[in-house]
């Protein structure tokens, strides 16, 4: 089975999952690549998603809490979010990615990712997909997404494993 696994660099934990996933399937006898999503459009936009985030959260705490509070309030089912427009916008660096590097499965360990998937599932025949929620709780925007499959986080598997 060939899988690729789509992480991104807004903290640490969705690559270390995406990391994670690699070794497991490969430990499995499957050939995996663990690619940071937002790679995909070049270094610079990758970096600058990264470094904006990172360094909201770092030096911006108080503006990071607001905008997520923002996030909360436009989530909606009913709608699209500015957020999934703007991972739609990655949907042909992604779309080009797996029409040149076909893949069994694709696996996400971030909202962006499953956005953009999301996004593509009208233009083009998908991988069956995963997603795997790497955050310390259920964050806005999720309910845009129409993946296969979730895998969330529960307290007795993290417990059985420490």
């Amino acid at each position: 089975m060939h899988v690729l696994i789509l992480s991104c660099s807004t903290g640490g934990g969705h690559n270390a999952a995406g990391a994670a996933m690699k070794e497991a399937l490969e430990a499995a006898g499957h050939q995996a690549v663990l690619l940071h999503y937002m790679d995909l459009a070049g270094k610079k936009v990758a970096d600058t998603v990264d470094n904006t985030y990172l360094k909201m959260v770092k030096r911006s705490p108080k503006m990071f809490g607001a905008l997520y509070k923002a996030g909360i309030f436009i989530s909606s089912s009913r709608r699209r979010s500015p957020v999934y427009y703007a991972n739609a916008a990655m949907g042909k660096y992604l779309k080009a990615y797996l029409e040149e590097h076909p893949v069994d499965y694709v696996v996400m360990t971030h909202l962006y990712a499953a956005e953009t998937l999301t996004y593509l599932k009208k233009q083009m025949k998908l991988p069956s997909n995963l997603v795997i929620a790497t955050d310390y709780t259920c964050i806005p925007f999720w309910e845009e997404t129409a993946c296969e499959a979730y895998m969330l986080p529960h307290k007795d598997l993290v417990e059985e494993y420490v």
